[in-house]
């Protein structure tokens, strides 16, 4: 179905200012709503999103704005947009989730692909992807964060994670890979499954050297998870949350 108006969108809405569509939405400008927005299909639209309950879809989300709910946001496939995702509640996808700003949510974030942000990341349930999380900003949660993929932090300080934190490997970004290759005087070039085994093989004698900074540490420390299986709370959270996406979806 293509949305050209926001009197269009408003056509769709009950009397509670509720909008369940069985199809894809396609809507070419922005839009908001009093209650939830709900889709059989896609959502993608032009402009931004604002919904004052939940936002579902069965397919995708995206937009060139922002998507903004009082409730939460869940999809089976992926998020994506230019702006920031927020929600008052959880955010959940069965694809990757992703945003030029930042990720933002009152419970959990939670995905079966990866977590990308060119801002910050913030939640105060749990962060957890079973691919991999970027973000070009902070991490901040009260929860747990994990990740069966590589943490790529480009920052000095830690990430302010209140609970425990586990991925494979938490690894700087590619612009910064020449520095650390002159802080371990260790080759960088190539992806990191064949830079972290290189460092592993001095990393007990590297971390001897009081040279490193809290979060280099933090870092050299956690390519030992690199062919580790993930503990159990951390195994135990991945499958909470694959539930908790399934019921939503």
């Amino acid at each position: 179905m293509i949305i050209k108006t926001q009197k269009d969108f408003d056509t769709l809405a009950d009397a509670n200012g509720n909008v369940c569509c069985t199809e894809a939405l396609d809507i070419r400008c922005d839009i908001s709503a009093r209650g939830y927005i709900s889709a059989r299909g896609y959502i993608s639209t032009r402009g931004y999103i604002s919904a004052g309950g939940y936002i579902s879809a069965d397919g995708y989300i995206s937009t060139r704005g922002y998507i903004s709910a009082r409730g939460y946001i869940s999809t089976r496939g992926y998020i994506s947009t230019r702006g920031s995702i927020s929600a008052r509640g959880n955010i959940s996808a069965g694809g990757y989730i992703s945003a030029r700003g930042n990720i933002s949510a009152g419970g959990y974030i939670s995905t079966r692909g990866d977590i990308s942000a060119g801002g910050n990341i913030s939640a105060r349930g749990d962060i957890s992807a079973r691919c991999g999380i970027s973000t070009g900003g902070y991490i901040s949660t009260r929860g747990d964060v994990v990740t069966v993929g590589f943490l790529f932090w480009p920052h000095a300080a830690p990430p302010q994670i209140e609970g425990r934190i586990w991925c494979k490997s938490m690894v700087p970004p590619e612009w910064q890979r020449e520095y650390w290759g002159r802080r371990t005087c260790i080759l960088m070039d190539g992806c990191y499954d064949k830079i972290i085994p290189r460092v592993l093989q001095n990393l007990d004698t590297m971390l001897l050297d009081p040279k490193w900074t809290e979060t280099e540490r933090m870092m050299l420390e956690s390519f030992r998870n690199f062919d580790a299986e993930p503990p159990d709370w951390a195994k135990k959270l991945l499958t909470k949350n694959r539930k908790n996406e399934e019921a939503t979806s």
